[in-house]
């Protein structure tokens, strides 16, 4: 490896061949080998693995980061020529020699090496034909041709049509040895250019004796390869054939970028030194993401010293979210997130609930959202692994993936942080032995690669992607590594060591952001008014077809037809296909669109995925996943995928998608009554439609065995007939069909007569040539009624007036798990509740699971007319019957920019005080600090008192007195008296309880003021408060509802206040009032 190392890093561009490793992990080990301590980093293409037999090999093409790759493919062998396809590269390299060249790379079968190498020719053509809007001369071909010798005989070469056509030069003479074993002499190995290209730059070409260059034997020399690197320079641009770019020094990173970073023992002393908290300043603003581990500061100034400073330096705004104090010693550590507010949200976070006891300190769980990636949601769930007990912590994580995949369904999962998982901590045989080391997780930074800046040579801090993971698709090549900050900011060893003696490490992502062109296709077809849902087999849809410019246009025009469309015959085993066709769509139309993708599916090589696009401004994904065949009956199992859309007179609705194999059509078809009996299981809703290439025509399925169907009965409707033409082939042919369950809405809101084939040849005057090239099926489509007026013919009687002002509430829902959650006229009423609000507390949520609060966010987002998130607390509570906090908020009005628990070390609170720090730009106030709890009845004296400490803890970490105090206090009746209560810490005239006494905040008229808020009286939170705003909402009253059904929601009313937004005008007798008691407070602390 290290002779490998030193020949590699002698080149621009090298291509390797004959990488036989089905684990793909060498050639990543050989490029984390060669950039180790490199003063130019390498990145890498690699090929898919290619052979017909079983003994597949692979392509790699190594190049410097001066050079940029802007295409990359597979020749399309369709006349199954090549038994290994030739990988074709085109680089850009500003400021070089030659600015832009196409590498052609092969390995010839020895034994078909003279039809190979004819075969090159229309190689050349394909290359000709994709780069036909931005043409090149530069092409070469090289690699093992096996062109010599016995494989191609003098008579054979002279007679090969890249011999015999002038324009090809073989630099490579043919009495050369390319071979290093000393019985041999052959040239094997060739360069070939074309003139005019770059055969007319001034080049030298020799063949690399590195044996001799290395001093090595040929023992050794042949442990290394039989064959020796043949290599040219180009050394003069005698004849440019395109204009050189401008040179680009690449500095910033391009794409969506996470990063992880162990700051070792990060605190006041550390937060103390202004050239390390520059230097991390600097680090932090590389990322959207980043993962602080080793935070050990008691009172939380350090980590938001760090961001103030981040802020303060950056052209870009940060939030953090905190974990809790974790650990089982006093010298404990948080993990924070660190992410750009322009790019990312958070949605979701918790600690791991780790019952075993496993973790010194549990992973700490973020959901973030970002327009800006690939992947618009994704979970990373970072954590510092315990030295001494790196195996089991790191076998565990299979249990936080489980628990990850459980709360929020999804496999878009990083796990990530210091994982000592290297050297004395953690062996070889061990690591290889983890759960998570199977081939369904990969690790993209090998075990040769040094995290530490301290040169101890250990690879301790890693990333684990779900393989299956959009996540994973969608890394770009290479970016997984440490990013050593000493170099590239020219620190000293000691400045840095002081910084950390851990790198960060980093991932970069591709991004979503594509321009806006102006299209080329004429579109004559008149807009649908509705919303469009289509379902089209593309045909072999893959690199070949994704390289067409032509067919693509039209590709995305019609995408853009839809607010959904359902993909069959998506046979690209990269998944860049329908990325490129994503992308297109994004630049070439006025609407943005994202994609879910199935994973590979079927019992052949000849696998085939499923691809829904989406509108983003009309349409969001909710579940999605593959049906569970036990039985084995279908070739490609239907893609099944609920949406939400709520400008369709439908607003939630399930589609099912499925490419059915023409042989088995009829048992496949009648297996559809199994997969919607497994949608009413999962989804509860009849709103589903099933769609695709049914295969439900012709030699098929004929007339008799299609009305014999399970889903022929009257329980379900086929809207498109069988005497319907749903080929391009003109076949005559009903393949394509869509299946509506009778009874459902989306039936009833079908505009009659829009389930039709969409004749795009006719409607874009395309000849039969190009329609064909395209696919040989046409798109079917379905039109239905907009949501002009959401929420009609609501069932659930809404009278009150909507408030103006900024809102927020508090509610214990009482004893709010899945037995709740399974009442759908309690959570209709509950989602209501929720709509009022621009954020509210929730208190009593008993569910080890998480799924009756996630439940209840989708409903609300399902129903109402504004999207919602959910901070949630980890599970509290001495007992058992643990308890979670959580905050729902209104995403086009506010953000979360801070949450912890409160550190209760003296053991006060039954469940402590959930904190978090909200931004809203159109509040009056536009930060400010809920402080929520659940009061322990019989120590709701001790609990209310423990709240100014609470306070202190605010102010340290936060900075300031906009805080209020909410929840349901218990602080009424039996359980706190008139006396205790004004005798409280917190009812002195620096505070304001807004609700008094007498107010009764419980369903169950026990006329008692439970639930209350809590005000700072010099606060502008206090100056802002409508008059009168503070109070119960009586929902029963409100919504008309029985006592009986109120009672079934809680027996609390949530409390609500409103606040002015940004430029409404105060009252002013409020105004004055509150300054007068604000002079008053500040007189007094004067005075005494």
């Amino acid at each position: 490896m290290e002779i490998l190392k030193r020949i590699v890093r002698r080149y621009d561009v090298i291509l390797i061949q004959e990488i036989r490793d089905s684990t793909e992990t060498a050639i990543l080990d050989l490029l984390a080998m060669i950039n180790e301590g490199a003063s130019t980093y390498y990145s890498m293409v690699q090929s898919e693995r290619l052979g017909r037999t079983s003994s597949k090999e692979q392509y790699a093409y190594l190049y410097r980061n001066d050079l940029y790759v802007t295409d990359e493919f597979v020749f399309n062998d369709l006349s199954d020529i090549f038994e290994r396809e030739p990988y074709i590269v085109r680089f850009e390299a500003p400021g070089k020699h030659v600015t832009d060249f196409t590498l052609v790379g092969l390995h010839t079968k020895p034994t078909d090496a003279v039809a190979e190498l004819d075969g090159l020719v229309p190689v050349i053509a394909q290359i000709k034909d994709r780069f036909s809007e931005n043409p090149t001369e530069n092409i070469m071909i090289l690699g093992d041709l096996n062109a010599d010798c016995s494989y191609v005989t003098n008579t054979e070469k002279a007679a090969l049509a890249l011999r015999k056509t002038p324009e090809y030069h073989w630099l490579i003479n043919d009495d050369d040895d390319t071979t290093i074993s000393l019985t041999t002499s052959c040239a094997y190995d060739r360069f070939i250019l074309t003139s005019p290209g770059l055969f007319d730059y001034g080049r030298s070409t020799s063949i690399f004796h590195f044996d001799q260059e290395y001093g090595l034997t040929n023992e050794f020399a042949l442990e290394v390869s039989d064959h020796y690197p043949i290599e040219i320079e180009f050394t003069q641009n005698l004849t440019p054939k395109l204009t050189p770019t401008l040179t680009q020094t690449k500095t910033k990173p391009e794409g969506y970028m996470i990063g992880s970073f162990n700051i070792q023992i990060f605190g006041d002393t550390k937060a103390s030194k202004a050239d390390v908290m520059e230097v991390l300043s600097k680090i932090i603003q590389r990322y959207d993401i980043i993962f602080i581990q080793e935070i050990r500061d008691v009172s939380g100034d350090a980590i938001q010293k760090l961001l103030r400073l981040t802020n303060e330096e950056g052209p870009r705004q940060y939030g953090v979210v905190v974990s809790e104090r974790l650990g089982r010693s006093n010298s404990k550590e948080q993990y924070a997130y660190m992410y750009r507010l322009y790019t990312t949200s958070v949605t979701y976070a918790y600690v791991f609930d780790d019952t075993e006891d496993v973790f010194e300190r549990e992973p700490y769980i973020v959901e973030f959202s970002s327009q800006s990636a690939a992947v618009p949601k994704f979970v990373l769930a970072g954590i510092h692994v315990k030295p001494s007990d790196a195996l089991a912590e790191l076998d565990a994580l299979a249990q936080v993936h489980t628990d990850i995949t459980n709360r929020l369904n999804t496999d878009e999962v990083v796990f990530m942080g210091d994982f000592n998982a290297d050297c004395s901590y953690l062996n070889a045989g061990e690591r290889d032995a983890l759960v998570l080391k199977s081939n369904d997780y990969y690790w993209p930074i090998g075990a040769d690669v040094d995290t530490t800046v301290s040169n101890s040579n250990c690879a301790y801090d890693r990333f684990i992607f779900v393989s299956s993971s959009e996540m994973r698709i969608d890394l770009k090549t290479c970016s997984a590594k440490p990013f050593l900050f000493d170099k590239e900011y020219s620190l000293s060893s000691e400045l840095a060591l002081k910084v950390s003696d851990h790198y960060p490490i980093e991932i970069e992502f591709k991004q979503n952001l594509t321009p806006k062109l102006t299209p080329t296709l004429t579109k004559t077809e008149t807009n649908p008014k509705g919303y469009m849902i289509g379902s089209f087999n593309i045909r072999i849809f893959g690199d070949t077809k994704a390289s067409k410019a032509d067919v693509m246009e039209v590709l995305s025009k019609i995408i853009q037809r839809y607010d959904i469309i359902f993909i069959q015959e998506i046979r690209d085993a990269t998944g860049d296909a329908i990325e490129k066709l994503l992308s297109l769509t994004n630049s070439e139309g006025p609407e943005q669109y994202a994609l879910v993708v199935s994973e590979r599916l079927g019992r052949s090589n000849s696998k085939e995925h499923y691809a829904y696009m989406y509108r983003l401004s009309t349409t969001k994904v909710t579940y999605a996943y593959v049906f569970d065949d036990t039985e084995d009956i279908f070739e490609r199992e239907p893609y099944i995928v609920e949406f939400s859309a709520e400008n369709a007179a439908v607003s939630k609705f399930v589609l099912a998608g499925i490419h059915v194999k023409p042989s088995d059509a009829l048992a496949e078809l009648n297996a559809l009554a199994q997969v919607k009996a497994d949608i009413t299981n999962r989804l509860n809703t009849d709103e589903v439609v099933f769609m695709g290439d049914f295969n439900a025509d012709c030699s098929y399925l004929n007339a008799g065995e299609r009305d014999a169907l399970v889903l022929k009965s009257s329980d379900y409707y086929w809207p498109i007939g069988a005497d319907v033409d749903t080929t391009v082939s003109k076949s005559n042919c009903a393949y394509d069909r869509f299946i509506f369950v009778s009874s459902s809405e989306m039936r009833i809101n079908l505009k009659p007569g829009s389930a039709k084939p969409f004749l795009f040849d006719q409607e874009y005057s395309l000849s039969s040539e190009l329609a064909l090239k395209v696919s040989d099926h046409y798109p079917i489509e379905i039109e239905f009624t907009q949501n002009l007026a959401p929420n009609l013919a609501p069932t659930l009687t809404q009278t009150e007036t909507k408030p103006e002002g900024y809102m927020i509430g508090s509610f214990n829902i009482q004893i709010f798990g899945d037995t709740k959650a399974s009442k759908a006229d309690v959570m209709e009423v509950l989602s209501k509740i929720i709509q009022r609000y621009d954020i509210i507390f929730i208190q009593e949520i008993r569910d080890a699971t998480g799924d009756a609060i996630e439940k209840l966010l989708s409903l609300t987002n399902s129903e109402g007319p504004e999207q919602y998130a959910v901070v949630v607390s980890e599970r509290l509570g001495r007992s058992n019957s643990k308890e979670q906090y959580a905050y729902m908020y209104r995403l086009s009005t506010t953000k979360v920019t801070y949450a912890y628990v409160f550190d209760d070390t003296e053991d006060i609170f039954e469940r402590e005080p959930y904190i978090v720090e909200f931004s809203a730009e159109n509040a009056a106030v536009p930060q400010f600090v809920l402080a929520g709890i659940h009061v322990k009845p019989s120590d709701a004296l001790a609990e209310l008192n423990a709240l100014a400490q609470v306070k202190t803890d605010i102010i340290n970490r936060l900075n300031t007195d906009e805080v209020v105090f909410m929840g349901d206090f218990n602080a009424d009746c039996s359980y706190l008296n008139a006396g205790e209560r004004d005798a409280l810490v917190l009812k002195s005239s620096d505070y304001y309880w807004p609700i008094g006494a007498d107010v009764d905040t419980t369903v169950s008229n026990s006329n008692c003021a439970y639930d209350r808020f809590i005000f700072v009286n010099s606060s502008e939170m206090r100056t802002y408060l409508k008059a009168g705003s503070a109070k119960p909402f009586l929902f029963d009253k409100e919504y008309s509802l029985s006592r009986e059904l109120a009672l079934a929601i809680s027996d609390h009313y949530p409390i609500e206040m409103e606040m002015y937004r940004e430029g409404q005008v105060v009252d002013p007798v409020r105004r004055n009032e509150n300054f007068e008691d604000m002079i008053i407070s500040k007189l007094l602390k004067l005075l005494f």
